[in-house]
């Protein structure tokens, strides 16, 4: 006859408890570690579809396409040196700006703010230089008085797991940056530098969000960027990383693939 104190089946609770408290364990540290996997998978989701975006928008302009916006007037500084005026109408008829060109789109990368968002601006011209220098057609930006208007400018939100928090060209860093079309030139009555070649230029202490006074670095003033390619740093929000996308480089304004790293971008 078994004896009345012998054990009977079974787990008594302090090892119900220990079962609990391991498996509950187990469990948050797969969750931790499925949620990790997914912020890094979205992170690099986003870093590329940034990538996506400035190569799209760089090979519109090399291509010469630019957006409708809906209906608008461009009037060039013909007679003066004043650059062209955008100003809203309620049709716009075709061929109705021709004393306007489209020179490029301006990324204004947000390092403050909203540092998810890209505004991007269509830059434009004076397609004649003034009176008094002949009427001839610009060759240059600089002759072009490039200009913007927030008639012409659209912003691009990416997912909030990104934060851009800066843009570099070497030692200096910047908020702005543009592609251009290259213009054509004449020599002796022949046709040099055609097509939609294009140029990449930096555009330097410009306040976040102020072009009023906007001047590109061009060619006229031997500052085009020159002294290497511009730098995008892309911290992650959810993980300990950050991406690097490259603009320019041997080909003066192609856009890398991401580099993506650990820890933060450095200051």
């Amino acid at each position: 006859m078994k004896s009345l104190g012998s054990r009977r089946g079974g787990y008594t609770v302090v090892e119900t408890l220990i079962y609990l408290a391991v498996t509950g364990s187990l469990f948050v540290g797969a969750a931790m570690m499925i949620s990790g996997q997914q912020a890094r998978t979205e992170f690099t989701q986003t870093v590329r579809e940034v990538e996506s975006f400035l190569r799209d928008v760089s090979n519109d302009v090399s291509t010469g396409y630019y957006p409708n916006p809906g209906g608008f007037e461009c009037i060039g500084g013909v007679g003066s040196d004043d650059p062209p005026t955008l100003t809203t109408v309620s049709t716009s008829v075709l061929g109705s700006n021709g004393d306007c060109l489209f020179l490029g789109r301006l990324f204004h990368i947000k390092v403050s703010g909203k540092q998810n968002e890209i505004d991007i601006y269509t830059l434009f011209g004076n397609r004649l230089e003034p009176v008094g220098s002949g009427q001839k057609d610009v060759e240059t930006l600089s002759e072009a008085d490039v200009t913007i208007s927030d008639i012409l400018v659209e912003t691009k939100s990416f997912s909030e797991v990104i934060s851009f928090f800066k843009i570099e060209t070497g030692a200096d860093k910047m908020n702005a940056f543009a592609f251009t079309t290259s213009l054509a030139t004449f020599t002796t009555g022949n046709l040099e530098g055609a097509g939609l070649r294009q140029e990449l230029f930096v555009v330097p202490g410009v306040a976040a969000g102020d072009f009023g006074n906007l001047k590109l670095k061009t060619e006229d003033d031997s500052a085009r960027l020159d002294e290497g390619p511009i730098s995008v740093c892309i911290n992650s929000k959810a993980t300990d990383a950050h991406a690097v996308i490259v603009i320019g480089g041997a080909d003066g304004y192609g856009v890398s693939s991401p580099i993506i790293n650990n820890g933060p971008c450095a200051l």
